[in-house]
């Protein structure tokens, strides 16, 4: 054998070398590929599965949140009528602010002696005008009828909030403060009769 066949049998067998390397490399490339493509898709699966998993926890978790959060307001009054019971309740209190006042000024027996004139009642607001101003003003705030009666023009009514803010005056805790406002009121009342 000569030069030449050494030279070819070298050729054909770095050729077949070349051939399965080529093929040892390409079958670990496509080995490769499906192993990442397994990890990769095993991976994005679970990803996938992890934020269905979460998304229906939260959501559960919302939906128990919001049934037990219903169930505590409905127990602590929060319910349809929340707002008619509010109304309710705010007028009470405003009419209960307002009825010491009122009720010395209806029991006093010199009222009838002097027209109308309550000298108890006049006395009684130098301590109670505070209260009975925060009170109506309250009642004022929710009660149609007397807001119809200041728009109709009642000459009470609109003494009665022309005056209330005058318990509030820095100075209207001196007595002549709050017995000015009830003379002023109580004379206004009576001047208002003759006309």
């Amino acid at each position: 054998m000569g030069f030449f066949d050494d030279v070819g049998s070298f050729v054909k067998n770095t050729a077949n070398d070349i051939k399965d390397t080529a093929e040892d490399v390409g079958g670990f490339v496509e080995d490769t590929a499906k192993d990442v493509g397994g990890f990769v898709d095993k991976n994005v699966n679970k990803i996938r599965r992890g934020i269905k998993e979460g998304e229906t926890f939260i959501r559960k978790g919302v939906k128990r949140t919001l049934v037990k959060t219903q169930k505590c307001l409905k127990k602590a009054g929060f319910n349809k009528n929340f707002g008619r019971d509010f109304k309710k309740g705010f007028l009470m209190t405003a009419k209960a602010l307002q009825k010491p006042q009122r009720w010395i000024e209806e029991h006093d027996v010199t009222a009838p002696y002097l027209g109308g004139f309550s000298i108890l009642g006049l006395a009684a607001s130098f301590g109670l005008s505070p209260l009975t101003s925060i009170g109506f003003i309250e009642q004022l705030a929710v009660d149609k009828d007397l807001q119809k009666k200041l728009k109709d023009g009642d000459l009470e009514t609109i003494l009665n909030l022309t005056t209330a803010p005058l318990a509030f005056v820095p100075g209207s805790g001196s007595a002549g403060a709050r017995g000015g406002k009830a003379a002023v009121k109580s004379i206004s009342k009576n001047v208002g009769r003759f006309f």
